[in-house]
């Protein structure tokens, strides 16, 4: 069973952070490398009929610098019937009939790489991080080294009821619960007059959603003290510590989820900013890459075989010996 009270609209781009190493896949070996000198390099280089290799599906994907540690993840629609609209009389047209024969839509990712982390923020019809993965792997298997793979791993973040209820700002708040519990019960009863009539549900869904820019923290206190903490599945809430601040931070009270940032993408030209001030702010995220890399399973130092492309002329090159299809 669902409740859903309320409806908020809102443009944003959530982007989740994964931690990386670099794996050999002959002897297991592990190393907290720092790809961005690797992808830079090789963004940087003029080859196209090598970049021109890697698909999904069908569709090209390309990776591109886009500024500082911030890159663009794109993939081609060229199968997708995508239209525009003349808003004056309505006319609609092809919009693939506009192009050039060596032009293509594309739909991007915006990725923020930084030493043992990875954010990437997905639009609409862009790649997910799991092509980003196959790219990647596939772009070491292209230069001679498939016995090397990227390996990522979800950051992941839980929270308490105490400390949700210490922010001053509560948005979206979801809850599952088990049929145990005496609130599902009483919910029963109070639905039907006899809980035996739910025999066979297995629980319950409550989602509070307010309305625009509204903070329901009032609701949301409400509600958790009259949900017992046991048998509770799951709790998520999307909380800020200050009012004015512009986003809300999923914080995950039962169960764990992945670390992420709401980065507001109504104005294209700051995205890259927002992602770059979002990972410096992000305490949590700042901690759970501090245990990452305290790992002791981790080797010193960095993997040379991959270092040795870390420069354009390795690239440079390199790519001329690599046959293209």
């Amino acid at each position: 069973m669902v409740f859903n009270i309320g409806k908020q609209w809102r443009f944003i781009l959530k982007v989740s952070y994964f931690h990386y190493c670099l794996q050999n896949t002959n002897d297991n070996t592990r190393y907290k490398h720092d790809i961005r000198p690797f992808l830079k390099a090789y963004c940087a280089v003029n080859a196209p009929s090598f970049k021109n290799q890697f698909s999904h599906q069908g569709e090209n994907v390309y990776l591109i610098h886009h500024v500082g540690d911030v890159f663009l993840f794109l993939i081609t629609r060229s199968k997708e019937i995508i239209r525009r609209i003349k808003t004056d009389d309505l006319t609609v047209s092809e919009v693939h009939s506009l192009l050039a024969q060596n032009e293509h839509l594309s739909f991007a990712s915006y990725v923020i790489v930084k030493e043992s982390c990875i954010g990437i923020g997905s639009t609409l019809l862009a790649p997910r991080q799991d092509v980003l993965w196959s790219y990647i792997g596939s772009l070491l298997t292209h230069i001679g080294l498939s016995n090397w793979a990227l390996t990522p791993r979800t950051a992941l973040v839980s929270a308490t009821r105490t400390k949700a209820m210490e922010m001053s700002f509560i948005g979206k708040t979801h809850i599952e619960l088990d049929r145990d519990n005496s609130f599902t019960q009483d919910l029963f009863n109070l639905l039907s007059g006899s809980s035996t009539d739910y025999d066979d549900v297995s629980g319950i869904q409550i989602t509070l959603i307010p309305k625009l820019r509204k903070n329901i923290k009032p609701a949301v206190q409400n509600l958790l003290a009259k949900v017992p903490e046991e048998n509770v599945d799951k709790l998520i809430i999307r909380a800020k510590q200050e009012e004015a601040a512009s986003l809300l931070t999923d914080l995950y009270i039962v169960g764990s989820g992945g670390l992420s940032d709401s980065v507001d993408a109504k104005k294209v030209n700051k995205i890259a900013e927002t992602m770059e001030k979002k990972f410096r702010d992000n305490a949590a995220l700042a901690v759970k890459i501090n245990e990452y890399c305290a790992d002791e399973g981790f080797e010193n130092g960095n993997s040379q075989a991959i270092a040795v492309f870390n420069d354009i002329d390795a690239w440079t090159n390199f790519i001329p010996t690599v046959p293209t299809n």
